[in-house]
Formats: C-alpha cells, structure tokens, sequence
C-alpha cells in the first residue's frame, strides 16, 4: 500500500524490520552493554545484552506493600533500592564503615523505631547528595477539602525538629496523596526523588497530588 511506512525514524532507512547491526546500535544508544548477537535458523537470531548500571542506590525503610511498590518504581528509573538497614551495611560496607547511600526515603509512622532510624542517620555525620526523604499520607491539608491524618501530621513536626537540630542531614519532608493508590503515590515520589518528574518541589517541604509540587506559601 502507498504510503504505509514512510521510513521517518533514523533507525529503518529503507526497510521495516531492523538487522542485527541496527539492533546492535540501539541497544548501544540506551545504555546496554555487550550486546551480543547468537544466530539462529531461518534467518532469525537472539540478541542478549546487560542491562545498564543503577545510577544510584537509595536505602528505602518503609512496610508492607509501599516499600515493594516504591521499590519496583525507583527500580524501573534505572535506580538500585534496599530495603533494609542491616543488608545495606552488609553488602555497601567499605573498610570498617558503612558506604553513605545516594539517598533515604524513610516512611512509616512516627514510633520509636523511626526516632531510631532519624537518631542513626544523624550519627552518619554528612547527608547523602539526594537526601532523606520523610514521607507521609495524607498528612497535609494542600487543598481544600484535604483530611489530615494526625499521626501523618506528626511526621511533618517531627521532620521540622530534626531539620533544625541537623540542619546538614539533607531532611526534606514530602507529603503524597492519601486518595491515590499506593502504586500512584509511590510512581510520583520515585519521579520526584529522582527529578524526573515535571518539576521538583526544590524546597524541604511539599505535597504531591497528581503531577503537581505543592509548597507552602
């Protein structure tokens, strides 16, 4: 049919399907490596190539199914995620300490575990270069009509204190949107930490709702 396939991209310059050495290239251009290409019969072969390296690693401490959902979308922008305190030292240590991650995302609610985890990043004695992340649901009111979750709330008040008696431990407090699904509210946040998303909420307080930053004014 005339017209069908016009050859516009700069991949499939006068032909549908890509070669080997088309393949090969773009595989290359994404960020695989070694790829390699073992042929088959008929014509058709199987191209394997590595996946490319994380460009980060954040050490995310948070329960039930928000810490497997953050994780698979921290995972999808190319990011490495640990789930647990005790396996990042194991598998991060260098000499007698532990490597600092790139970022923290800590979210769960506020109990004595948590004052332990703030107590213990605050012994590190420098912020990782993405910060720590404290997370609530639900526990701004950035809209109107917005209910608040007083032990969400406390998060916040709690991250403002730690700010201000560690104010170089990097605390940012982010606020997602309680109406969501989990799956939703961890794909923004995984946007936001990474600034990947429209744009970055840029101070050490906000709310996300949908794809809108929202800070205090």
């Amino acid at each position: 049919l005339d017209g069908w396939w016009h050859f516009a991209d700069n991949l499939r310059r006068d032909y549908v399907l890509l070669g080997e050495a088309e393949w090969t290239r773009a595989l290359e251009n994404c960020g695989f490596e070694s790829p390699e290409v073992a042929a088959g019969r008929s014509g058709q072969a199987m191209i394997t190539a590595r996946a490319p390296a994380a460009e980060g690693t954040w050490l995310v401490l948070a329960e039930g199914e928000a810490a497997g959902a953050l994780a698979r979308s921290l995972e999808e922008r190319n990011q490495r995620c640990v789930l647990n305190w005790d396996d990042f030292a194991k598998n991060h240590a260098v000499g007698d300490g532990i490597r600092e991650p790139d970022g923290v995302i800590v979210m769960r609610d506020l109990d004595v575990e948590t004052l332990a985890i703030a107590q213990r990043l605050a012994e590190q004695g420098s912020a990782p270069r993405r910060g720590v992340w404290l997370v609530s649901r639900g526990g701004l009111a950035v809209e109107a009509g917005d209910a608040v979750e007083a032990a969400q709330s406390a998060l916040h008040g709690f991250g403002r204190v730690a700010g201000l008696e560690h104010p170089g431990s990097g605390w940012r407090m982010v606020d997602v949107d309680a109406k969501a699904s989990v799956a939703v509210q961890m794909d923004a946040l995984a946007a936001e930490a990474t600034n990947r998303g429209e744009a970055r909420i840029g101070e050490d307080q906000g709310g996300l709702r949908g794809k809108r930053r929202l800070v205090p004014r």
